[in-house]
């Protein structure tokens, strides 16, 4: 069976330097991410595979259980995956990203944010370099379910993981102050 690609998962904050504000203020101090790769042999350029990507990430989210998602782009805000399938699907191939950010709400109250770190053509830090890296960051650290997924998800549709990097740092600790007045103890699992 031909695969449609290859991502490796980062669970926790390895080898990271940032923080999304968004994610602080709302206690989201659990990270997982999903590392697409963009070398591809037969591609000329750095390559985002728009086809693993719409395999993973609506499933990582139906998974989380939202009831309203918002996907936005530079251009365009959208109600769901398949809105942002469609529009990207009309952009060439070379101009296709994923979005910047997506927001999940659960009774009006945002549960889980999706944020694309942009390494590609850009090196950096491995695993990161040269990728399009997705961290999604929820109050409590879904990790190991959120790898069981990707896990079903490859056993499915011909994916492959290539790597995966379990940091003993699940949750944001930059600074044990921090950690404290962002995600207290006691509101995390």
């Amino acid at each position: 069976m031909r695969t449609l690609g290859q991502f490796s998962i980062a669970k926790g904050f390895y080898q990271f330097d940032g923080f999304p504000e968004e994610a602080k203020k709302n206690e989201l101090c659990s990270r997982f991410a999903v590392i697409l790769h963009t070398f591809y042999p037969e591609k000329e350029n750095m390559f985002f595979n728009d086809m693993l990507y719409f395999n993973i990430f609506p499933n990582l989210f139906d998974f989380i259980s939202y009831d309203t998602i918002e996907i936005k782009t530079d251009e365009s805000t959208f109600s769901n995956f398949e809105e942002l399938q469609k529009e990207l699907s009309l952009k060439d191939e070379e101009d296709r990203e994923p979005p910047p950010f997506i927001y999940a709400y659960k009774n009006k109250k945002l549960i889980c944010i999706g944020v694309t770190e942009y390494w590609v053509n850009c090196g950096g830090k491995q695993p990161y370099s040269d990728s399009y890296t997705i961290s999604i960051y929820t109050k409590n650290d879904l990790s190991s379910q959120l790898q069981r997924e990707c896990f079903k998800l490859c056993k499915e549709s011909g994916i492959e993981i290539k790597e995966i990097i379990d940091s003993p740092n699940h949750y944001y600790k930059e600074k044990e102050s921090l950690l404290k007045k962002y995600c207290p103890l006691e509101k995390r699992c």
